[in-house]
């Protein structure tokens, strides 16, 4: 179970319906959901909160020129299940699109709801109403993802396989891996000191290479997770790095593309 959600962000607030997408604005808790928002309606005014690849999203705080830009927004984009808590904050009195709502989320749940599968859809229609926009043009771009990660599925089903935190835990899911170790992960995405015994068994799992990729993630390749990422290189476990927040050259579709040609490399490396 995920521990790190103080807040779900229960409500999605009733939205006033903007005159045209054109002139609706928008701020987004995290750059893929801007993104998001910015393919389904081209002209709308969509500010992304800047959490760059060295700052730790679930620790953040942000400054006065994003308070500025939430009190005009007339769409909130919140991830929800405590991921970005200070929206709860600074945008109460903002219509909110709660991502963990629309998705049926609840306390525990893993926090990284953009790299889940079956939000695809769900997420995007959601956006799209609330922007008065088609859809069909951005879900066509999810078809060949979700190709892709049947295809994973297909071939590497049941593979063990382990993570230094959760961060890409809901896609190994719908790939069906194997993924170890889950204890571990929570103590680090949860800022806490995993368990010896815990450090110990992953550890050993490595050097065995009894798992045969180990997740991390690239934007905290630091301590504990530093240790093991050189543990498993130099016992000849393949790595897959991530990323937790959307790199500035890529989409949306273009991050999720990424992602997985980085972990398909690292399932098929000899």
């Amino acid at each position: 179970m995920f521990r790190r959600t103080a807040l779900t962000g229960a409500l999605i607030l009733p939205f006033a319906r903007p005159a045209a997408a054109a002139s609706t604005i928008v701020v987004a808790a995290q750059a893929h959901y801007a993104n998001l928002a910015r393919q389904l309606a081209p002209g709308a005014d969509v500010t992304a909160v800047p959490i760059g690849p060295a700052q730790d999203p679930h620790t953040f705080e942000p400054g006065p020129s994003i308070g500025r830009a939430l009190a005009r927004a007339q769409i909130v984009i919140q991830n929800g299940l405590g991921y970005d808590p200070w929206l709860d904050r600074l945008a109460r009195s903002r219509p909110r699109l709660v991502i963990a709502t629309i998705l049926g989320r609840h306390t525990g749940d893993n926090p990284h709801l953009w790299y889940d599968p079956t939000g695809f859809e769900p997420v995007t229609r959601a956006l799209a109403t609330a922007l008065q926009a088609d859809p069909a043009s951005v879900l066509a771009r999810f078809d060949p993802i979700l190709t892709r990660i049947a295809a994973l599925r297909t071939a590497h089903a049941g593979t063990p396989v382990a993570a230094t935190e959760p961060v890409f835990g809901l896609m190994t899911q719908a790939i069906g891996l194997d993924m170890r170790h889950g204890r571990f992960q929570l103590a680090v995405m949860n800022g806490t000191e995993p368990r010896l015994s815990d450090v110990a068994a992953l550890e050993s799992d490595l050097r065995g290479r009894r798992v045969r990729v180990l997740i991390t993630n690239s934007q905290t390749a630091g301590g504990i997770t530093g240790r093991v990422a050189a543990l498993a290189r130099s016992a000849g476990v393949a790595l897959a790095p991530v990323t937790e927040t959307m790199p500035p050259a890529l989409d949306y579709h273009g991050w999720l593309d990424a992602s997985l040609t980085t972990l398909q490399m690292a399932l098929e490396a000899k």
